[in-house]
């Protein structure tokens, strides 16, 4: 008898297997990519020094995903709060969890491709065996992770609260990478605006301006609530990993201070090309004023004696027309003398 072959519908439903957007099995000195979920109970396996714990990121836009977490053996409430990664959220400790939102990148749909970048929201849920984190959106940070471990698969993360401290370090230098860019872009500005050619830049200027302000309000009040959960008592973290946090935490306070520099350095820029165009528009007007100034004797004579009546002098002069033109170019030289006299020339 031959085997039941297996239909579309079959097959299809087999696909509909829970997977993460990716996973890693992680110590130290390695990096384990997984293609699948972990069983949820692994959360509070605490695993011995120096084994393995894994981090899983998923897509919470899936259904798939949410029955998953829901097996998770944790308090409904902790599944909600993480489920649905909000702009404005924090961390929490509960007993030997760490839960909530931190802030990682996104690629914002407006401004040049690839360069403006907005906040976005990651969940996570830390226990002693597992690192849950999830998005809607695309992120960055979480992604230049990823393509960290799998580059360097014999340099992992050694625990979960470590890994706390390396997606804060790969967000520091993520920023410091990008506002090193914008920095070296700004001081081309300069240079340019010093030459005077400055006014096909404004719309540069002006976006990365924009993007240096929307991403340090986006993720300053991160730096507020991280200082506030150090000064809690943190679970799974020894005092070494967590001074290694509050480094790294302390470097995110710097990178804001940056970004904010980079929005003061472009005001400062608007401020000078606005200036340029201003002294531009007055030197002009200054020429069509003076020229205005000069020609007003000779438009005064020229007006007098066109007018079409009987009686004008000159006349019936036959040097009449050279007079009248020597008498325009005497009024407009001395009207240029005393132009000069009062140093408007």
């Amino acid at each position: 008898m031959e085997a039941p072959s297996l239909s579309v519908s079959d097959m299809t439903e087999e696909r509909r297997e829970p997977a993460p957007l990716f996973a890693f099995e992680l110590t130290e000195a390695s990096a384990q990519p997984l293609d699948h979920l972990p069983d949820p109970h692994r959360l509070h396996i605490r695993p011995q020094v120096g084994s393995a714990f894994v981090w899983v990121h998923v897509d919470l836009s899936r259904p798939d995903i949410a029955d998953w977490l829901a097996h998770l053996p944790i308090d409904k409430e902790i599944v909600e709060a993480i489920s649905t990664p909000v702009q404005r959220g924090r961390l929490f400790v509960e007993n030997d969890l760490l839960y909530g939102q931190l802030r990682d990148v996104r690629r914002a749909p407006e401004g040049p491709p690839g360069n403006a970048r907005h906040g976005g929201a990651l969940s996570v849920l830390i226990g002693p065996g597992l690192v849950i984190t999830g998005r809607i959106k695309p992120l960055i940070v979480v992604e230049r992770m990823r393509e960290r471990l799998e580059a360097n698969p014999t340099r992992g993360i050694a625990s979960p609260f470590a890994w706390l401290t390396a997606f804060f370090a790969m967000l520091n230098s993520l920023g410091e990478e990008a506002v090193d860019q914008s920095s070296a872009r700004l001081m081309s500005f300069e240079i340019e605006m010093l030459k005077g050619n400055m006014s096909e830049r404004r719309d540069d200027v002006l976006a990365m301006h924009r993007a240096a302000m929307i991403l340090a309000h986006d993720m300053a009040y991160k730096r507020t609530s991280m200082l506030g959960f150090l000064e809690a008592q943190l679970p799974l973290a020894s005092s070494a990993e967590s001074r290694a946090l509050k480094r790294e935490v302390e470097r995110y306070a710097a990178l804001l201070g940056d970004l904010q520099e980079v929005g003061d350095r472009c005001t400062f820029l608007l401020d000078e090309m606005r200036a340029q165009v201003e002294e531009s528009t007055n030197r002009n007007l200054q020429v069509l004023t003076v020229f205005s100034v000069v020609m007003m004797p000779p438009t005064l004579i020229a007006g007098l004696w066109g007018i079409n009546v009987a009686g004008l002098p000159l006349s019936l002069n036959a040097h009449g027309f050279g007079i009248i033109v020597a008498v325009i170019a005497a009024s407009t030289g001395c009207m240029l003398i005393w132009l000069r006299w009062l140093r408007i020339l």
